[in-house]
């Protein structure tokens, strides 16, 4: 309820630039918290551009290959609020935690129905499918760590060293 709040609030800071701390660092982006007001957001690699990024893991950093620019766990950083979605955001940032916390574990559709969604029963899996598919873009590189498990769901992969 909470993180469904948080988007209510940012509705109307699209476009507006503020500074964050970097609180968290994937292969596909940047979690970001914004100074003063606490929200968290997720900042895809694809949105940073000038570079190609590489995931260093054990360093909790993304390295340019090119320039050498880092972007660290603790960093300060600026960011725009570039849209907020006020249907998929919670779903999507759930699924995107239930995959992290159990990587390299096969998940069916239903078990991912229970999980992120809280629905049992005769379910319409082709939710999961649409979800996924919307996550996997907003990845952009790292959109190959979720792989799909033909017939039985989705697994997200270990990213691989560089």
């Amino acid at each position: 309820m909470l993180e469904w709040k948080k988007v209510i609030f940012m509705r109307d800071k699209v476009g507006q630039a503020f500074t964050g701390i970097v609180t968290g660092v994937a292969p596909f982006g940047l979690f970001v918290e914004l100074d003063a007001i606490f929200v968290q957001g997720m900042v895809p690699i694809a949105t940073v551009g000038g570079d190609f990024w590489q995931y260093r893991e054990r360093e909790h950093r993304l390295r340019g290959e090119s320039t050498g620019r880092e972007l660290r766990l603790g960093d300060h950083v600026l960011v725009e609020v570039k849209s907020i979605d006020e249907d998929r955001h919670q779903i999507e940032f759930r699924l995107l935690e239930t995959f992290m916390a159990r990587i390299g574990r096969v998940q069916t559709r239903e078990q991912l129905l229970h999980d992120v969604w809280e629905m049992t029963g005769e379910l319409q899996t082709r939710t999961v499918d649409t979800h996924v598919k919307r996550l996997r873009e907003k990845l952009g590189s790292g959109r190959d760590l979720i792989e799909t498990v033909r017939g039985i769901g989705y697994r997200m992969t270990e990213p691989s060293a560089p």
